[in-house]
Parts: structure tokens; C-alpha cells; sequence
């Protein structure tokens, strides 16, 4: 359910650092899925590469 108004939200505003930032941070914490995680976060570093460390966001989603 928060997933779906994420990507509500995200299609209205695709290139939104922090709505990447926040729906990638669902997927690690609350759905596991690696994939996404990967996918949201290199999207929202793209966007705005000063926006917030992805490195070790990354590197912890890369361990589960």
C-alpha cells in the first residue's frame, strides 16, 4: 500500500531525489527487495548527487 502511493507520487514527480531516496529505503527496510533498493537509489544519486550518501545505503543493500 505505501509502495503504490510512492509510485503515485513518483509519476508525478520522476525526477524527485527524495521520493527515490524514500521508496528505496521501503524496499530495504520493509520489503527486502535488493533490486528496487539498487534501482531507487542510484536513481535518486543521478538526480541529485549531493542529495545524500547512497554508498553505504547501497553496500548494506547489497548484503541482503
Amino acid at each position: 500500500r505505501q509502495v503504490q502511493h510512492m509510485r503515485e507520487l513518483l509519476a508525478k514527480e520522476p525526477e524527485s531525489s527524495e521520493l527515490h531516496d524514500n521508496l528505496g529505503l521501503v524496499y530495504l527496510i520493509d520489503l527486502g527487495d535488493c533490486q528496487q533498493v539498487l534501482h531507487h537509489f542510484a536513481t535518486a544519486s543521478e538526480r541529485d548527487s549531493t542529495y545524500k550518501d547512497y554508498r553505504a545505503l547501497l553496500e548494506e543493500a547489497m548484503k541482503r
